[in-house]
């Protein structure tokens, strides 16, 4: 099995093609996941030693996320205090989530890191390239796990001076 050398988590694995589909924005908070301030989507993550996931949650009404963690329009003050529990209660208020990313460190070497799609167990997951048998560096590719049918977006590519493979998977709103 492919994982993250660090310990598991009940309800997010950390595995970069398992997913747990009943997740829910609370149910990850409670986890120690965090906000992370983004642009223009609401993320939440949650960092450990070699392996950051993060869930970009989505809502229904029209806004783009809910009203907290702004500026007062005279600059001076948060609305709600970052990481309160009316925060995050307000922040997962009718929030699914729409999309995970696992990213992965994995070393300074670029051969070390090539080697770690070797290692993907080829009789749980198909590897979908239009290249070689396995993925070159910065070749975009698929993963299929062959048990549950989900298709995860992957990549390795070199950051700050070590390679990161990195998957990710768009959910289906329940």
């Amino acid at each position: 099995m492919l994982q993250s050398c660090n310990k598991q988590s009940k309800i997010d694995k950390r595995d970069p093609f398992e997913v747990n589909h009943k997740l829910s924005c609370e149910g990850l908070i409670e986890n120690g996941y965090k906000r992370l301030w983004g642009d223009d989507v609401v993320l939440i993550s949650k960092e450990i030693g070699d392996t950051l996931i993060y869930y970009q949650l989505e809502y229904d009404q029209e806004e783009i996320e809910p009203d907290i963690g702004y500026i007062d329009d005279d600059h001076s003050s948060i609305l709600i205090p970052e990481g309160s529990k009316e925060f995050y209660s307000k922040l997962c208020d009718e929030a699914y989530i729409y999309f995970r990313n696992f990213k992965l460190k994995l070393d300074k070497d670029k051969s070390k890191a090539l080697l770690f799609l070797k290692s993907i167990d080829t009789r749980e997951y198909k590897i979908i390239t239009n290249q070689s048998l396995y993925p070159q560096e910065g070749e975009y590719f698929e993963v299929l796990n062959l048990k549950t049918l989900d298709t995860f977006h992957c990549s390795v590519t070199r950051e700050k001076g070590y390679w990161y493979f990195q998957s990710s998977i768009t959910f289906k709103k329940w």
